[in-house]
């Protein structure tokens, strides 16, 4: 998982590998690009920007038999109830202005 988490008055933008999940940065900007590049051999690294320039994290992902198949893409939304048992995911909502796969 890569993506971006809103608490409601503050937006981060995350990393899970693992299963433990890695704040790596504030936000502040209203907009932000989140870019994954997929090397021969399944070498996926990441990367971001809220402007024009992007800048690579250096959390790396190796796709793998059993972990990762084929290209598996997209966007969600999930807000989470700390209330509940295991912090189930409740409804949520998010704004994609538009996704492009290059």
């Amino acid at each position: 998982l890569f993506g971006v988490q809103c608490d409601g008055l503050s937006q981060r933008l995350v990393f899970c590998a693992n299963e433990k999940l890695v704040v790596v940065r504030a936000i502040h900007s209203q907009s932000v690009t989140l870019r994954v590049e997929v090397q021969a051999g399944g070498h996926c690294s990441f990367s971001y920007a809220e402007g024009d320039k992007f800048i690579s994290l250096p959390q790396t992902f190796q796709a793998s038999k059993g972990k990762w198949i084929g290209a598996k893409i997209g966007l969600g939304s999930l807000q989470y109830d700390e209330n509940s048992v295991g912090g189930n995911a409740a409804a949520g909502y998010a704004d994609f202005d538009y996704f492009r796969i290059l």
